[in-house]
């Protein structure tokens, strides 16, 4: 019985040791954020969600979007709202995503850097709408297959 005791803890430690091995290997991901966006047209001007902030913890890998709802005042949608990931320095920190409709979509950092640290969502609506666009959803700075 006591040797029984033995072998199992044993399978247990080597178990656990091929466990604790495996995720060292694994970047974490910071969890997705909401954003919560109304805006009118403010030309090229993007306007950030302060409470969107996400850390980036894989460098150069694409961001992620998901838009739950999306409400225009108007039936003409042109463009839509334009997504982008905003640094902390409020400077452009990839490339812009267009909205018409809910669903995700990816962007890319390609000629940013890409780097990791905190990133917010900044938006704006096509520069040749009149009316508001209101959106919600959520967003993370690295890429999230299953957002």
């Amino acid at each position: 019985m006591k040797k029984t005791y033995i072998k199992i803890a044993k399978i247990l430690s080597v178990a656990m040791m091929i466990i604790s091995i495996g995720n060292n290997n694994m970047t974490p991901l910071a969890a997705s954020k909401t954003y919560d966006f109304d805006l009118a047209n403010t030309g090229q001007v993007y306007t950030y969600d302060s409470g969107s902030k996400n850390q980036k913890v894989n460098t150069g890998e694409d961001w992620s979007l998901r838009v739950t709802n999306i409400v225009f005042t108007t039936n003409t949608r042109g463009y839509g709202m334009a997504f982008i990931p905003i640094t902390s320095a409020k400077h452009k920190g990839g490339h812009h995503v267009w909205m018409t409709t809910t669903g995700k979509k990816y962007g890319t950092y390609d000629g940013y850097t890409g780097a990791t640290g905190y990133y917010y969502l900044g938006a704006r609506i096509d520069d040749d709408l009149s009316g508001r666009i209101a959106a919600d959803g959520k967003w993370n700075s690295d890429y999230v297959s299953g957002i």
